[in-house]
């Protein structure tokens, strides 16, 4: 049992570290452009939220792939040449 509570205490470390540095990043970044921090962080939220839909919804397809065309079949009921 104190083995797994220093690595949570390393863990906790790490994390508090990246959080820091993020911070500290966003601060440089918002002083530079004249932008506030938070614009920034609602940014790299947005962008990963809509990373993470796209990752789901890629995952949802190939696991239920039913009713798909391939792009041959596609052209052919649209017929398109090309």
């Amino acid at each position: 049992m104190v083995l797994e509570g220093v690595a949570l205490w390393k863990l906790n470390q790490l994390l508090l570290g990246l959080i820091k540095n993020y911070i500290n990043a966003k601060r440089n970044l918002a002083t530079q452009t004249g932008r506030s921090k938070s614009f920034y962080v609602k940014r790299a939220i947005a962008q990963y939220l809509e990373d993470m839909e796209d990752t789901y919804l890629a995952i949802d397809r190939i696991e239920n792939s039913e009713g798909r065309v391939s792009m041959e079949e596609a052209k052919r009921i649209l017929d398109v040449d090309s």
